[in-house]
């Protein structure tokens, strides 16, 4: 090989060398490089994207919230129930008394009108309810619509029907059916009212129905909760023209002033006091122009009542009779004159005469109390949500049935029948409505007490005393319905009845109306042990019925405290 052809080959040998390399750098080198700058490229954007998406979830969290709280339940059979309450009840404050729901029931899903989540899941469920109106007028018509639009839910009207009676010369001759359309989003949290108790924003990523309405509000007109136009006219607009120029009966006659009414002082009926010991409230009932600021000013004559022993309230309008002793004479009389002057300087006067009541004769032998021997052996409670209860009265021998369900509390009384059977009391259904127990033997006993059964849970059950007995005797040893077990025990004097033993003489609403009392009657306990330590306080009270709102009417389970 000469040495030009050495230097050539060294010279190809070295191209192909540098080809090799420049070829084995391309793929080995310069490819994956390429392609992990691309991988990085698509990760940041796949990051960017996920940041603005997660931005757009947190934006949109208010108004998932807001669609969740305007949803109607998600449970069928408690939103119809909550939302059919509530449409009589705007019916019921309009004055419309003549309705009825023609129908209620759930629209069946047509995709894409009502768009899908999943396969055969729709986004929301359309309740519709028909209502049918007669004998109405257009004002009543009008306060409905209103108070209608004032509410935050997903409803609206569809359809709006109204026809007039033409044999009905009145204003009140308007027949309306009226369409109404809730919904119910997919995902919305389970709960028992139609609105809920606490506004609680659930995560966007675990509610798919309110996410897919609130990216696609186009797909439904039903879910606009920002609308671009107010439903009711503008602040500046008066609806009163509407009705003034009603379309169906004409202009509205004018307008008549009312005839004034006289100041007067209602009737004052003559007392009889008694001789207790306590002193008697009366009353005055003012009426007529100028009487919300009327006074009132009260003089006495006679041998019974001291001038100055009388109590005057000029801010309740009462007066405070002195009580009267045993040794008082039964002739004694006095005459009292109550002057009232109204706001407008009208004066009118009226009297009434006072005097004592004759001796009466000694009162009977008392009767036992028997509430020691009332006992509550029996509380059950079910996992299908309701429970019940057996009150034994060893004393007469028969029971007290108490059944619950999830809305309604029964009481069923049943007395001996055999040696081995019981038989149901009818008349007790009749003559007490339901969930109401009524502790009586018809005049055996002197314990005569009515309770409303408002809950049971595990431990036994709680009672609501609409009418509780006034306090006598002292309470720690049992007031009026202490004493030791068994007969004769305890002060026979305090019956059922109102707080105020002069109540239902005086007339004053303060005292006629007593203040209920609740009691838990623990189970195994007997009656007189719930009424001397089960009596519950003011915040116990609260949180009871705060709980029966929450979770039913009927069995109370305990929660923990974060829970409730």
């Amino acid at each position: 090989m000469t040495p030009r052809e050495f230097r050539s080959a060294l010279a190809l040998i070295g191209l192909i060398s540098a080809a090799i390399a420049g070829v084995g750098g391309y793929f080995f080198i310069y490819t994956p490089l390429q392609n992990t700058a691309q991988m990085r490229r698509m990760l940041e954007k796949d990051i960017d994207d996920l940041e603005l998406q997660l931005m757009q979830m947190i934006k949109d969290r208010p108004a998932v919230a807001l669609i969740q709280r305007q949803s109607l339940p998600p449970d069928d059979t408690i939103a119809q129930a909550q939302y059919s309450q509530l449409l009589e009840r705007l019916l019921l404050q309009s004055g419309i008394r003549d309705f009825k729901f023609s129908s209620v029931g759930i629209v069946q899903a047509r995709p894409p009108i009502i768009p899908d989540i999943a396969p055969k899941r729709p986004a929301y469920k359309q309740h519709r309810f028909v209502i049918s109106m007669e004998n109405i007028n257009i004002w009543q018509l009008v306060d409905f619509l209103y108070a209608y639009y004032q509410l935050d839910l997903l409803h609206q009207i569809s359809t709006l029907k109204i026809e007039r009676n033409e044999r009905d010369p009145s204003r009140n001759g308007l027949k309306v059916t009226l369409t109404s359309d809730a919904i119910a989003v997919d995902g919305v949290k389970a709960r028992t009212s139609l609105f809920p108790v606490t506004n609680v924003v659930a995560a966007v990523a675990s509610n798919l129905g309110p996410q897919l309405l609130q990216k696609n509000p186009e797909q439904t007109r039903l879910l606009q909760w920002i609308r671009a136009e107010p439903v009711l006219a503008s602040p500046p607009r008066n609806y009163t023209y509407i009705v003034q120029r009603d379309i169906f009966y004409g202009i509205l006659p004018p307008y008549v002033p009312r005839k004034p009414v006289p100041f007067a002082i209602g009737p004052l009926p003559d007392v009889t006091m008694r001789r207790d010991g306590k002193p008697y409230v009366v009353r005055i009932r003012l009426s007529g122009d100028g009487s919300e600021e009327a006074e009132i000013s009260v003089s006495v004559t006679g041998s019974l009542i001291p001038e100055d022993a009388l109590q005057v309230d000029a801010e309740n309008w009462t007066i405070t009779l002195p009580p009267v002793g045993e040794d008082t004479p039964d002739s004694a009389t006095s005459t009292v004159t109550v002057t009232a002057v109204s706001s407008e300087g009208v004066e009118v006067k009226k009297s009434f005469r006072v005097s004592v009541e004759a001796p009466v004769t000694p009162p009977p032998p008392p009767k036992p109390e028997i509430a020691w021997l009332i006992t509550l052996p029996i509380v059950s409670t079910a996992s299908d949500g309701t429970a019940q209860a057996i009150i034994k009265d060893h004393f007469n021998n028969f029971r007290y049935l108490i059944s619950a369900t999830n809305t309604t509390i029964t009481v069923r009384k049943e007395i001996p029948w055999t040696a081995k059977s019981m038989k149901e009391d009818a008349n007790y259904r009749r003559t007490h409505p339901p969930g109401y127990l009524v502790i009586s033997d018809e005049g055996t006993s002197a314990t005569q007490r009515t309770f409303r059964v408002i809950a049971i849970d595990e431990n036994g059950i709680i009672l609501c005393e609409p009418n509780p007995p006034a306090k006598v005797g002292n309470e720690r040893n049992g007031g009026a319905w202490g004493g030791r077990p068994g007969f004769g025990g305890g002060r026979a004097g305090a019956r059922q009845g109102p707080a105020d033993p002069l109540a239902a003489l005086t007339g004053n609403p303060a005292t006629l109306i007593p203040r209920p009392a609740y009691y838990r009657w623990e189970h195994g306990k007997s009656l007189q042990e719930a009424l001397d330590k089960g009596r519950l306080k003011a915040e116990e009270i609260d949180h009871i019925l705060r709980r029966i709102a929450a979770s039913g009417t009927v069995v109370l389970h305990r929660l923990r405290e974060d829970q409730q």
